[in-house]
């Protein structure tokens, strides 16, 4: 490779190019924006109410939600 260099940002065009899906090993196909949906609604299932409840606001409309739902009940 004398004389020829490949920049940080052309490297990772690169890889990204050839990369477009998940390739599980049993010869599956996942489409990458399927992939990446999956562990953010996941993790916005998890994570979510605990960072709604570290602010104000979040904390009183969980409180809101909470009573709502005890009245329905």
């Amino acid at each position: 490779m004398l004389g020829r260099h490949i920049s940080a940002v052309q490297e990772a065009e690169q890889i990204v190019s050839e990369h477009q899906s998940v390739s599980l090993s049993n010869g599956v196909t996942v489409p990458t924006w399927l992939f990446a949906g999956g562990i953010g609604l996941i993790l916005g299932v998890v994570i979510g109410p605990s960072i709604m409840a570290s602010t104000e606001a979040g904390s009183r409309r969980l409180a809101e939600m909470s009573k709502q739902y005890i009245e329905r009940r």
